[in-house]
């Protein structure tokens, strides 16, 4: 028999999927005899505040709907955050032209970088460095990128 945990997080996946929405991660934790449950979600579209609100209450509605009795949560629902590092294509997508740090892995040697990221394909990523050199990558060999603030 699956867990309450187990059963909540089924909820707010399927809540995220209906409303054209990624899970990037939930995390649940215990604190005075309360479950907080944390949800990091995001989209290839740009999410409003609006959009995280809807999913919340949604989430809230199933879960009350599944168990009644149940009223010992809190539940938070976000943008996971500038400094989440990028996993996915569409993320990448959504910041092109943006300055990104990432660990780049090439021949058995991992270095730091920092590049303006220019074109996203299948299996490249196209940035460019401080020069204006157009620089090109396998996607697979830039890891933890991260997008950076510019002011």
């Amino acid at each position: 028999m699956p867990s309450i945990r187990a059963e909540i997080e089924e909820i707010i996946w399927l809540c995220a999927q209906e409303a054209g929405i990624s899970i990037l991660e939930i995390k649940t934790q215990n604190h005075k005899d309360k479950m907080i449950i944390d949800v990091s979600a995001d989209a290839e579209r740009a999410l409003t505040i609006d959009d995280y609100a809807v999913l919340s209450r949604n989430i809230e509605d199933r879960i009350q709907n599944a168990y009644p009795d149940f009223e010992r949560y809190d539940l938070r629902v976000g943008s996971p955050g500038i400094e989440r590092p990028l996993e996915y294509r569409w993320q990448f997508r959504k910041n092109i032209g943006r300055p990104i740090r990432f660990t780049l892995a090439e021949n058995g040697e991992e270095k730091s970088v920092q590049m303006r990221l220019r074109e996203v394909s299948e299996n490249t990523l196209k940035f460019e460095d401080g020069k204006g050199n157009a620089v090109e990558y396998p996607a697979s060999a830039v890891r933890n990128a991260v997008v950076q603030i510019e002011f």
